[in-house]
């Protein structure tokens, strides 16, 4: 690894945590500890925007259903489940296993110290962030890297 000579890294550093805070990714680090919404329950899409590595869009318009099913919150940790469907004559998407139009995978998800869940799928390898806006609603930004990269920003509602 070359060495930085120059101070640029602190900069650096500096620069990232700006622009993630003005993302709005960083919460209130007492939400973080007090981990006061509890995630059990189904939540679903309300709104999509992303993209796949061919080009195809990903909106409200190309997917039908997409679920989000937490069975267990326990402290930091969460588990559960990740479904979509995508609409009739939409767009298909390659999931690692051949053209699909519907799946379910497993998910699990940890609270990171800025207050914020990570959400990893299994047999994928997307990565999802999510911020908690309120009780009943989730924002998540996620992609997927490799041969089918995926990226998208969604909101979900509790159910």
């Amino acid at each position: 690894m070359a060495r930085e000579t120059h101070g640029s890294s602190g900069l650096a550093a500096i620069a990232a945590i700006a622009l993630a805070a003005s993302a709005g990714f960083l919460s209130d680090p007492a939400a973080a500890q007090d981990q006061g919404t509890n995630l059990v329950g189904t939540w679903a899409m309300t709104e999509i925007n992303g993209r796949g590595w061919n080009g195809e869009r990903h909106t409200t318009d190309t997917i039908d259903s997409l679920m989000l099913e937490i069975s267990e919150h326990d402290g930091a940790i969460f588990a559960g489940t990740y479904s979509w469907q995508l609409a009739t004559d939409a767009l298909a998407m390659d999931a690692g296993q051949g053209i699909t139009t519907e799946a379910e995978e497993v998910v699990l998800g940890v609270l990171d110290f800025d207050g914020t869940y990570i959400m990893v799928d299994h047999p994928d390898t997307s990565v999802i962030r999510i911020r908690i806006v309120d009780d009943d609603t989730l924002e998540m930004v996620g992609y997927e890297a490799g041969p089918h990269a995926v990226v998208s920003r969604m909101t979900f509602e509790r159910q």
